[in-house]
């Protein structure tokens, strides 16, 4: 599949949810990805694919931004994402 090019100022932030486990660190299939530009009010939402893969669209390319990733209440990780171009990133639930 192909992904259209984004809107001047704006990005996609694609990449990798993983989880620590007693045998090593792995991908987590139908983890919730999400931006919140302000505290509960997310602005672009997803969840993982088979192989723990996001991509969100729309985010500024202008400003730090802080992306989330949960499988359950309690299981929630953050990675934050400076200012630029499309960018690739890790997310490591602990």
């Amino acid at each position: 599949d192909t992904v259209p090019p984004s809107a001047p100022g704006f990005r996609l932030i694609s990449g990798v949810v993983y989880e620590l486990t007693n045998d090593g660190r792995r991908p987590v299939p139908d983890a919730f990805v999400d931006y919140e530009p302000i505290d509960d009010s997310p602005a672009a939402v997803t969840r993982t694919d088979a192989a723990g893969r996001f991509l969100l669209c729309g985010i500024s390319q202008t400003r730090t931004v802080t992306i989330g990733a949960s499988t359950g209440v309690n299981r929630v990780a953050y990675q934050r994402v400076p200012p630029g171009p499309d960018a690739n990133i890790e997310v490591e639930i602990k």
